[in-house]
């Protein structure tokens, strides 16, 4: 059996004090600690850019994110499926 999913590097190279690899590192910087990222709730225009966008190019998470400078495309992926997909099922559902 299985025992859940394998870890993304090897325990014994992690960088030293914080145990995260040289992958978690950079996905750490660039999802997190960048200085250029955005803090903070998406606006109405974000959010509308993102629905548009989405209806366009679908699930390309970093095309939409090229359009929303400061947002990554984990981020913009996480709204999407949090907040705005259940927001556009409600409004058809109505229609």
């Amino acid at each position: 059996m299985g025992r859940g999913r394998a870890p993304c590097c090897d325990k014994s190279k992690v960088k030293t004090g914080l145990s995260r690899c040289g992958k978690s590192c950079r996905l750490r910087w660039i999802n997190y600690l960048r200085p250029d990222v955005k803090r903070g709730n998406f606006t109405n225009e974000e959010e509308e850019t993102i629905i548009k966008l989405h209806q366009t190019l679908g699930n390309k998470w970093s095309k939409i994110a090229s359009y929303l400078p400061g947002r990554t495309d984990n981020e913009i992926k996480n709204v999407w499926n949090t907040h705005l997909k259940k927001r556009l099922a409600k409004k058809e559902e109505k229609s």
